[in-house]
């Protein structure tokens, strides 16, 4: 047969309150219409105050290069300076051609 634990409200209240229980006290634990409001608004508190911490985490996160999708952007980034290098450098030869195919008109003229 089990012993049963007799543990006081006040650390009852405590330990709810510690895994997101939430109810204030005791008396509206067993209280169903009431528990039930206070754990919707606690929920709601709960739940918009979690998506304001993954919002402000994702934005740390964003800045760091030694994650999956910071190496991605390191990446991309990488691949765009080098076809903006490879871009300037066509973009060289164009005009050194220009210059040559406008010397030659000018020397058959």
């Amino acid at each position: 047969m089990a012993a049963g634990i007799v543990i006081s409200a006040s650390d009852l209240d405590r330990i709810k309150s510690t895994i997101g229980g939430g109810y204030g006290g005791g008396a509206h634990a067993h209280s169903g219409t009431l528990a039930s409001a206070g754990a919707s608004s606690t929920g709601l508190n709960n739940k918009t105050r979690a998506q304001e911490l993954h919002h402000k985490s994702q934005a740390r996160a964003k800045t760091w290069s030694n994650t999956l999708e910071g190496s991605r952007r390191k990446k991309a980034e990488e691949k765009r300076s080098k076809l903006e290098m490879e871009e300037l450098e066509r973009q060289k030869v164009d005009s050194e051609e220009a210059k040559i195919q406008l010397d030659q008109r000018r020397s058959t003229i």
